[in-house]
């Protein structure tokens, strides 16, 4: 039977299950239920149904898949959205809990801020133009998008014209021309320039009381973490949040390093 429709955001297949080619992705539906995505082409292959208009490209896509899965681990999965209806922006997917669709109608104005009641949770909407050197959002669209952070305690959603996809890439990241702190730097994505934002540099303009240089109580000695990643954007986002929660960061690059680190100064 056919349940109902709905808008999702497909989240690219975990290395682990890359194996099962009749699985497209898989994605959050909007009461927190996981949902796999399922492959039309992938199920073709798997069950041996070879059409002569399908064969070529299934045997394609089959190359192209073996030969790129010792990539996997250095690229990294991107929710692409539009603020204005001209400029893209991007923000790392590991970092989004959920995407709602919004009527402004629902939304409620308190002083000079937008509000909407989400699953019982009162969410402050942030239009980027406020925080970010862009162009205003859009007025004439009867419908927008709300991306809703995994950050704890923390109710705002980041307000979106359009959603566009979601992405797994390698990323070549140029260094931002502007001096704005929230964006990591300028990318190619369909060929077209977007944004990365730095969520972490972002919420501290909204709400630097909570995120700016807390102080941690306890013990200096165990406020100190070393965060071991081999990607460095992923290296950047996760130094920032740490040390936006009060820890002390050192950075290593791979386990050799690390463990030389710790060896130098096991006390530290």
């Amino acid at each position: 039977s056919i349940d109902h429709t709905e808008e999702i955001v497909v989240k690219p297949l975990a290395q682990i299950l890359s194996k099962f080619s009749y699985y497209a992705g898989s994605s959050i539906l909007g009461d927190s239920d996981v949902a796999m995505v399922l492959s039309s082409n992938g199920i073709c292959q798997s069950r041996n149904l070879r059409f002569d208009e399908f064969e070529s490209h299934l045997d394609s896509q089959k190359k192209l898949t073996e030969g790129h899965l010792i990539d996997l681990q250095e690229k990294q999965d991107l929710l692409v959205f539009k603020y204005a209806h001209d400029e893209q922006l991007a923000i790392p997917l590991s970092l989004v809990f959920k995407v709602e669709q919004i009527d402004p109608a629902d939304i409620e104005m308190m002083s000079d801020k937008h509000f909407v009641n989400h699953e019982g949770r009162n969410i402050l909407l942030l239009y980027l133009d406020k925080y970010l050197n862009l162009k205003p959002f859009p007025q004439d669209i009867s419908t927008f998008y709300l991306i809703l952070p995994k950050v704890e305690d923390f109710n705002v959603g980041i307000v979106a014209s359009a959603i566009e996809e979601s992405i797994h890439m390698r990323l070549a990241l140029d260094p931002s021309p502007m001096s704005d702190q929230a964006i990591l730097g300028i990318t190619t994505i369909r060929e077209q320039i977007t944004f990365l934002i730095d969520l972490f540099s972002l919420f501290e303009q909204v709400s630097p009381e909570r995120f700016q240089n807390k102080t941690k109580p306890g013990h200096p000695e165990k406020d100190r973490l070393l965060v071991v990643e081999d990607t460095p954007f992923f290296r950047h986002l996760e130094k920032s949040y740490f040390e936006s929660v009060g820890f002390k960061v050192t950075q290593a690059s791979n386990g050799k390093e690390a463990l030389d680190l710790l060896r130098e100064r096991p006390k530290y």
